[in-house]
């Protein structure tokens, strides 16, 4: 084989710029679900302080990651490496405001409807704290391994698609999905798996433990809105602060 054909061949493998076309969609998509309730919900009334601080932080935590990935592909790593640390420190700021953000937001949600379905509003809480969670560990561990380029790169691009599921349930058509509502995400990242195969011939253990493990953070959320255990009701209410 010639040497210009090794090249082609690598070349065609590596995928430079996969990493940036990625996290720039999954940034768009977030955009794009959120701009259906950020006239109405954020714009068109008062809301708490800590909703602004949220959104500000999460939206320059996603142009931030955009930054990062082309710098990551113009190799300009030192750069790269300067800037991570404010790319963390912003990241934390958006995870501990989204937990706050979803206890808030839940709790203005069931005082307003009454006793309207209020063990499955309250129950409802599963949903943000999934992402939170999902979100904060594939974060923290992207910190953990800063020094290891493969995990730390893996991490981040299952962190960012990861934020995608709250804005995907804003769509109007795929919010009435039900559980479906779950599949962009969940397709974003078989995405990342798909890449993994084509260009190492091999799923990185990053995937392979955190794709289950979102999957199944999944499915214990639609459980526990579905069935609204009464342990689980009684938790989220003393959460939210409000009566079950």
């Amino acid at each position: 084989m010639t040497a210009q054909a090794i090249t082609a061949r690598h070349g065609r493998l590596a995928l430079p710029w996969f990493g940036v076309a990625f996290v720039t969609s999954c940034a768009a998509l977030i955009f794009f679900g959120f701009s259906f309730t950020f006239v109405p919900d954020v714009i068109g009334r008062v809301r708490p302080v800590v909703l602004y601080l949220h959104i500000a932080a999460a939206a320059a935590w996603l142009v931030l990651v955009i930054a990062q990935a082309v710098l990551a592909m113009q190799h300009k790593f030192a750069l790269h490496r300067r800037i991570g640390a404010y790319g963390f420190g912003l990241g934390a700021l958006a995870a501990i405001t989204a937990f706050i953000t979803a206890l808030v937001l839940r709790h203005d949600s069931v005082v307003a409807h009454g006793a309207d379905g209020r063990a499955e509003r309250i129950a409802f809480l599963a949903i943000p704290l999934n992402s939170a969670i999902v979100f904060s560990a594939a974060l923290a561990c992207a910190w953990v391994w800063r020094h290891r380029p493969h995990v730390h790169r893996r991490c981040l691009l299952l962190a960012t698609a990861v934020l995608t599921l709250p804005a995907v349930a804003r769509i109007p058509v795929v919010s009435d999905l039900g559980p479906a509502a779950l599949l962009p995400t969940d397709l974003l990242v078989l995405t990342l798996i798909g890449v993994d195969l084509w260009r190492e011939r091999a799923v990185h253990r990053v995937y392979w433990i955190g794709a289950p493990a979102v999957v199944a953070m999944q499915m214990l959320a639609i459980f526990l809105i579905v069935a609204h255990p009464q342990w689980w009701v009684r938790t989220a209410a003393l959460m939210i602060a409000v009566p079950q």
